[in-house]
């Protein structure tokens, strides 16, 4: 077998997929219409899927229409079938099959015989088509015993049929003769590759060909595995590297045959293809999202446009991924990783990279966020070598534990010259465009085929089947089309030509009928059964669709409602059905009467050949529907009763499964949907209480909550499951839904709905709440108030609720304390937002003094430490005041001081040490405030934070201290802006220096000394390191002009700095001169973006209407601009450092 890898890749890959294989049939046709109906429809598809477990396809050449000669002369119309069946045993060398009975066949004659001679002179004249085809087969040096099968059939009661009958089997007189030579040739060179079967005619003409078929398949199959070797064994539960690259190679090949195959489909709408082409050329956008609705052309769009980008610039990387084709790129994860491999296949090829990071060992969706990291690193990579263009159909298709959103697995962080294509059948525009700020993306609408679109479609998809559209035909579709009687979507038309290539023996039979009755050329004949066939096709794409699967059903020996129900039980699950499912699910529904047979695994695998692109084959082995309109067209019909009843026994099923295994994702993923669609609570409550084992359940409720929208909230699910809500561990599950996370029901509902939607929620949680037990649940619907108060939109609405939280607790005090924590917190940060700092301070201390008497008691380190965020929150706000409270904020300093005193006697572990930075990082804030320095009898607080800092990122490496980065940045600033403070770091130079740079390294903040350490002159700014806070705040000043950032010198400006060492960290080979600077402007403007919004994020709605007023008027000055932050109470450096610390996460994973 040729393969279709250059020999370069073979050093690299362990195994390589076989070339597709065409296998041209060749017999006479009236008698053997039978044998070709059951190579169409019961061998290829078993064929096919044993083709596709080594990432290739098999496919048969059947010629018994698809040439069309219907305007041509006799002589002409021999000539043209001629000529069309030599030149596709041409191209299906050295594949051929021969079916030959005690029929000669057709003799060519006149002109025919004449081009015979001069355009095959190695042939005779005077033989039969059938001849003919055999002996210009075995002219073809290629040909072998391994590539050439024959078949010849006896039919046992030959004798017993009528004479009428035994003419369309049986030939006499000369013909017989030069069939009797024929075979004897066939003997004579290929014994070997001879195969003899027996049939019995009964009276309505059919045979039993069950062996026939087994024999043909296991032939096939034999001589395949001879020539391609082994299957590639490759177990997706147990994913090593060898393995892994193992099933890369299957699915590009898979992916490769497919593109192919959807780019000799798509015809016309050049315009489009053009349109997409000069996005990925010329647009300053990163990412094009094409959406549509399924069945549009979306696949081959992305197909041919992949083609074309590869033809027209072969010095870029273009990647290209159907998602869902194969196992490997069914989910989020498997996508990344596949797309990750090839990147690094490029990287190595050309020295950019030495070594892939290290593969995890289970393809599963838990690695989802490690893959994202790996895939733009690899990213960033291959875009300094070259442009990179990735296209990638039916993002929507993909599944995932957590990605809501088809966009989410993209990074933000897109390099200038890569382009991403998406396609998305997705109707949900909030699923689009929630993501394009991020990614810098556009969308684009799939446009309505015109009628050449049509018209170039339909004869392509003919082309690709070898087959040709008579011209009435055609014309008849083109007519319905304009007429609006047939749907003009590019998979209707599709399933339309599907439709006319299942022509049966039956209609061949009525196509015989009329060339004796009515004296008709076989195309003409045809022709009218060709027409019939479209004049009572069903004119919408669902009846199409459908009758379809119903024709597929019936081929399929088994019982038509039991493989309705099976489809319907696919349609019906969420992201499709394993076989183990499929079987336990057909035995539950048997012992209920509702099927009369079992799973057939074989005859499923059959059902799926015969209806083209049907399914999907998923990453735990679910095979699932291709297209989501699919899934709706099938479950269409279903009656609501027999719906109710399959979806019940998927819960049940599924709730077995997550009951009794140790671990079933697929279960897990399914079911919440399930219950939720049937309302079955209880069941529901059942399922939460395994959310610690599957946390997907959470994310699966929070989505269920967000897509629900009932005309009243009292009919939505979850106002049912708050109702039902009576026992303590049931109120327990609900509680735990929020857990302060992406995607926790708080998220999802805030996303979602409105706030009185959601107020009606917790009023009915909280009513649920005060029937049981007080103390149970006391804490819990004190917390709830919180939460609430953090859905509210309206200041004043959250102080109401944090007021009825705070006098609930109020009743309870011992069983409250540390429930009320954070509605103190939100209380504080209200008032202080708007000024009453005397009122946010009494919240503020209470919280103090509560984690001060918690930690008298217990002693414990998470007391320890919550004291001393609650020391920051205190003095935090009194450091921001208007004028700052120094005295009050030095006597909290105190008490923080006697509390470190007091734990570091005990021990002093990492938590410790994070706690006495803490104190040594506000003591540095007060000095920054006061404007001088306040020292300590007993210590230099400086050098205190110095050593203590030094201490904790040595002695403990992994210990998180991201929260301290911005105490030893406002610190470092503020000794850098006079001399005393100068001579200080230079005195200390190795740890300052160490921990400058750790602090990029780690946390992602950038700032310098400045060069001149000697300069008495304090205010110039070219010596005095700038504040993020300063940057930040500046940056909205010139957002709300012209949303752009100047960017500083080099040397000026630590969030450059900051950038480039980031950029520098990803160890990208040959980034170097202005294409360094390009990404690096770029991403600081990102970066800048990225701080406007967190601050702005920050803002109460009364100080947004602030902020507003100023940037609209003309006389606003930047000193007034800034007076605003500063009297705001954001903390304008901290939220830069996050928003920075996010950024190096983005690029680097840490």
């Amino acid at each position: 077998m040729r393969s279709t890898s250059e020999s370069s890749t073979r050093a690299t890959w362990p195994w390589q997929p076989p070339a597709p294989v065409s296998i041209f049939v060749s017999s006479t046709f009236r008698d053997m219409q039978n044998e070709r109906d059951a190579l169409r429809d019961l061998a290829l598809p078993r064929l096919r899927a044993f083709a596709a477990e080594y990432g290739t396809s098999v496919d048969m050449v059947d010629l018994r229409w698809g040439v069309d000669t219907n305007d041509m002369p006799e002589d002409e119309q021999e000539r043209k079938v001629l000529h069309s069946c030599m030149q596709e045993i041409d191209r299906c060398s050295p594949f051929f099959l021969s079916l030959l009975g005690d029929r000669y066949g057709y003799v060519l004659g006149g002109a025919a015989e004449r081009e015979l001679r001069n355009a095959y002179p190695s042939l005779p004249t005077g033989r039969s088509l059938t001849e003919l085809e055999i002996l210009h087969a075995l002219d073809h040096g290629d040909v072998t015993g391994q590539t050439t099968l024959f078949y010849i059939r006896s039919i046992a009661n030959v004798s017993s049929l009528d004479e009428s009958r035994r003419n369309d089997f049986v030939s006499m007189g000369d013909d017989a003769a030069r069939l009797g030579r024929l075979k004897e040739l066939i003997h004579r060179r290929f014994p070997e590759s001879l195969q003899r079967y027996d049939v019995t005619i009964n009276e309505n003409g059919t045979y039993d060909l069950s062996d026939f078929v087994e024999m043909v398949v296991s032939d096939v199959m034999e001589r395949l595995t001879n020539l391609w070797g082994p299957k590639p064994h490759t177990s997706f539960k147990d994913l090593d590297e060898s393995s892994f690259l193992t099933a890369v190679r299957q699915t590009m090949s898979m992916q490769q045959s497919f593109a192919k195959q959807q780019t000799m489909l798509f015809a016309g709408r050049g315009q489009l293809v053009d349109n997409v082409l000069y996005f990925c050329e010329h647009s300053d956008h990163r990412a094009l999202i094409v959406h549509g609705e399924s069945g549009s052309g979306k696949t081959a769009l992305v197909a041919k446009v992949s083609s074309q980008l590869r033809a027209q610039y072969p010095d870029r990387c273009v990647i290209t991924i159907f998602c869902g084709r194969t196992d490997i790129t069914s989910s989020f994860a498997g996508m990344l990783r596949y797309c990750s491999q090839l990147l690094f296949d490029h990287a190595h090829a050309v020295g950019l990279i030495g070594a892939m990071p290290t593969i995890s060992k289970d393809l599963t969706e838990g690695s989802a966020e490690a893959e994202r990291w790996k895939f733009s690193y690899l990213l960033q990579v291959v875009c300094a070598d070259k442009p990179v263009i990735l296209l990638v159909d039916g993002v929507d298709q993909l599944t995932s534990n957590h990605v809501f959103s088809p966009l989410d697995w993209l990074p933000g962080n897109l390099p200038h010259n890569c382009r991403v294509i998406c396609t998305t059948a997705s109707q949900n525009e909030k699923d689009i465009y929630r993501d394009l700020p991020r990614i810098d993306g556009v969308t684009m609408v799939m446009p309505p085929l015109t009628g050449d679109d049509i018209q170039a479609m339909i004869m392509s998809i003919a082309a690709n089947a070898h087959k040709e559209i008579p011209s009435a035909v055609l014309d008849l579709l083109m007519r319905m089309i304009n007429h609006g009687a047939l749907h003009p979507n590019a998979l209707y038309i599709r399933l339309t030509i599907w439709n006319m290539l299942t022509l049966s023996q039956a209609d061949y039979a009525k196509a015989d009928a009329a060339m004796r009755d009515d004296g008709l050329s076989p195309i003409s004949a045809l022709t009218i059964q060709l027409l019939d066939r479209l004049g009572h096709q069903p004119l919408n794409i669902t009846d199409l669709f459908l009758e379809l699967v119903d024709k597929a059903v019936h081929t399929v020996d088994g019982d038509v409602r039991d493989h309705h129900v099976l489809l319907w039980l696919i349609a019906l699950s969420g992201h499709g059905l394993r076989d183990d499912d499929l079987r336990e699910l057909m035995r539950m529904l048997h012992a209920q009467g509702i099927v009369r047979n079992g799973f057939n695994i074989a005859e499923l695998s059959w059902m799926r050949q015969l209806v083209p692109d049907m399914f999907i084959h998923r990453t735990y082995g679910e095979w699932d529907l291709s297209h989501v309109s699919l899934r709706k067209m099938l479950i269409s019909p279903l009656p609501s009763l027999l719906r109710v009843t399959l979806l019940n026994a998927l819960a049940d099923h599924f709730m077995n499964r997550i009951q009794h295994s140790d671990y079933d994702l697929v279960a897990a993923r399914d079911l919440i949907p399930l219950l939720w669609e049937i309302g079955r609570i209880d069941d529901i409550f059942t399922v939460l209480s395994y959310r610690d084992r599957y946390p997907i359940i959470r994310a699966l409720v929070s989505e269920e909550a967000a897509r629900e929208h009932p005309e009243h909230v009292e009919d939505s699910v979850l106002y049912r499951l708050f109702a039902a809500c009576q026992r303590e561990q049931d109120a327990l599950a609900l509680f735990n839904l929020d857990s302060n996370n992406l995607h926790d029901l708080g998220h999802a509902l805030r996303s979602s709905h409105s706030y009185p939607y959601i107020k009606a929620l917790m009023d009915r949680l909280q009513l649920s709440l005060q029937t049981m037990a007080p103390r149970a649940v006391l804490q819990m619907r004190v917390v709830m108030y919180g939460k609430q108060a953090y859905y509210a939109t309206d200041d004043d609405e959250k102080l109401r609720l944090v007021r009825k939280g705070l006098a609930l607790a109020d009743t309870d005090v011992t069983n409250t304390d540390f429930a009320t924590v954070n509605l103190r917190r939100l209380a504080g940060n209200i008032e202080a937002r708007r000024g009453n700092i005397t009122t946010a301070l009494r919240y503020y201390d209470d919280n103090v003094d509560l984690w001060m008497a918690a930690y008298d008691e217990n002693h414990t380190i998470q007391c320890f430490l919550s004291a001393c965020r609650a020391f920051e929150d205190a003095m935090g706000c009194r450091l921001r005041a208007n004028p700052p409270r120094i005295q009050e904020t030095k006597e909290c300093l105190v008490r923080m001081y006697d509390l470190l005193a007091t734990v570091g006697q005990n021990n002093m572990n990492p938590d410790v040490l994070n706690g006495m930075c803490i104190y040594y990082g506000l003591y540095s804030w007060c000095c920054e405030v006061a404007g001088y320095l306040i020292p300590p009898r007993d210590q230099n607080s400086d050098m205190m934070f110095l050593d203590v800092f030094w201490e904790l990122v040595t002695r403990y490496p992994d210990y998180d201290v991201s929260y301290l980065a911005p105490y030893f940045v406002r610190m470092f600033n503020r000794l850098s802006s006079y001399k005393e403070g100068l001579a200080f770091l230079h005195s200390n130079e190795t740890i300052t220096t160490t921990l400058l740079s750790d602090i990029t390294r780690m946390f992602g903040e950038a700032v310098h000394i400045a060069p001149d350490t000697q300069s008495d002159n304090t205010d110039d700014a070219a010596q005095r390191p700038v504040n993020a806070s300063e940057q930040t705040h500046s940056s909205h000043q010139s957002q709300g002009k012209d949303n752009t950032m100047t960017t500083q010198d080099a040397q000026q400006n630590p969030m450059r700095d900051f950038v480039a060492q980031v950029l520098d960290a990803m160890n990208i080979p040959n980034l170097t001169g202005e294409a360094r600077d390009i990404i690096i402007d770029e991403r600081v403007r990102q970066l800048a973006d990225n701080i406007d919004n967190a601050m702005l994020r920050a803002l109460s709605s009364s100080q947004l209407d602030m902020l507003d007023a100023l940037l609209d008027d003309p006389n606003t000055t930047d000193a007034r601009i800034q007076q605003f932050w500063r009297d705001s109470g954001i903390d304008g450096q901290q939220i830069a450092m996050q928003e920075m610390m996010r950024f190096r996460k983005r690029h680097l994973g840490f």
